[in-house]
């Protein structure tokens, strides 16, 4: 296991050096941070769970944050619980308590209105596929084609259906009942019916089998009528309450979009794809699998208008956050947060944010949420390759 997270981390560092050298050519500003200028100062951490605290999000005012965890024991039995904890730390709390006492639930990804009366989060109803295969059994790569050295588990394509809700703060009635669009993630549906069966392993599914990374958040256009979010290989508007979705023109292959403070702007991730390569997953005593898995060439900052027009790429970039004053972007960029300027793209990266990830500033500009993970370590239960993610936060400089 510990071969394979090497291969994997070598592979993810080759990938972010040659979009560097793609931002470049392209004329971006190289990353090259001038070490004398501060932009942070104390950080905290503020959970210390063993479970996967992501995503966080800020509370209208700035007093508080919502994240979501895969452990908690205030919402027992549920794979993904939505939770609420102060800035200054404290006792995390779970938020709508109604919706998670059944527990048995993957919810994930909440973020408040830009008045504070609603709350957008995922319902993730479906992550199996049709066989996981258990981790060390054998792939038989195709000699014709690339060889992606990851086993079975990891290439199976997990995250299915989804339904984006909007559940508005105090209110007490069935979940279903409340504004919603349902989406299926592609790379599940079969390519025949027949055995072998035959899979497609997107970017997207391949990070969120990698480290439990999800990369379908919701984000609210600031007059808190529209969201956009993305499916995995293309960003979505929804007006709340439609029975259908506006793609983004030009937006193909983003995840994590995030709306400018003036509504004008929608920033997002493009994974560049590159060439697919094809796994044969043999998990008897079950029929083979074809898996054609797609590699990343790029992780792109991408910043258009929100007709599509105007598009723009900063370089090397993920999970961005805008500053209120639109003037600056916070993206993950060599495993760091990195302020980009906007539309510039001088980059200077934010101290003591290694390993981190999903920044959200809050909507003072005073304060930079995000989550960050421990040093890899191995289940004791299972020995599978296991990253412990906690929820921090950091007083940025003016």
């Amino acid at each position: 296991m510990a071969a394979l997270f090497n291969r994997a981390e070598s592979t993810f560092a080759a990938l972010a050096a040659l979009a560097m050298l793609v931002s470049c050519r392209e004329g971006v500003d190289p990353y090259s941070p001038p070490v004398s200028e501060t932009i942070v100062g104390a950080t905290t951490q503020l959970t210390f769970g063993f479970g996967q605290d992501r995503d966080p999000s800020w509370a209208p005012g700035s007093d508080s944050l919502l994240y979501h965890t895969s452990a908690s024991d205030a919402v027992p039995n549920a794979a993904g619980a939505l939770m609420r904890i102060s800035a200054n730390g404290g006792v995390a709390v779970p938020v709508l308590p109604d919706v998670q006492a059944l527990g048995n639930k993957m919810l994930a990804s909440p973020v408040y209105s830009p008045n504070g009366d609603r709350i957008a989060y995922l319902d993730v109803v479906n992550r199996d596929g049709p066989v996981q295969c258990a981790p060390g059994i054998g792939i038989n790569d195709s000699p014709a084609t690339q060889t992606i050295k990851l086993n079975c588990r990891i290439n199976q394509p997990v995250l299915d259906s989804v339904v984006l809700r909007v559940r508005r703060v105090g209110e007490v009635r069935p979940a279903d009942t409340d504004p919603s669009i349902r989406f299926k993630t592609e790379g599940t549906s079969y390519g025949q019916v027949d055995y072998p069966l035959l899979q497609r392993v997107f970017p997207f599914q391949l990070q969120y089998n990698y480290d439990n990374q999800l990369l379908l958040r919701a984000a609210w256009s600031p007059d808190g009528q529209r969201i956009a979010f993305t499916d995995g290989l293309r960003i979505h508007i929804w007006q709340v309450g439609a029975a259908t979705t506006t793609v983004l023109p030009g937006s193909g292959n983003g995840v994590s979009p995030a709306w400018s403070r003036d509504g004008a702007r929608i920033a997002f991730t493009a994974l560049e794809r590159g060439d697919s390569a094809l796994n044969v997953c043999s998990c008897a005593p079950f029929a083979a699998h074809n898996r054609w898995v797609y590699t990343v060439t790029a992780r792109k900052l991408v910043v258009m208008n929100v007709d599509g027009s105007n598009r723009l790429e900063l370089g090397t970039g993920e999970d961005p956050a805008w500053s209120p004053d639109g003037q600056s972007i916070f993206a993950v960029r060599n495993q760091e947060i990195t302020r980009i300027s906007y539309p510039g793209g001088a980059a200077v990266a934010v101290p003591n944010t290694q390993r981190a990830r999903a920044p959200a500033i809050s909507s003072d500009g005073k304060l930079l949420a995000f989550a960050r993970s421990k040093t890899l370590t191995l289940d004791p239960a299972t020995f599978a390759e296991r990253f412990d993610w906690d929820i921090w936060v950091a007083r940025l400089s003016q």
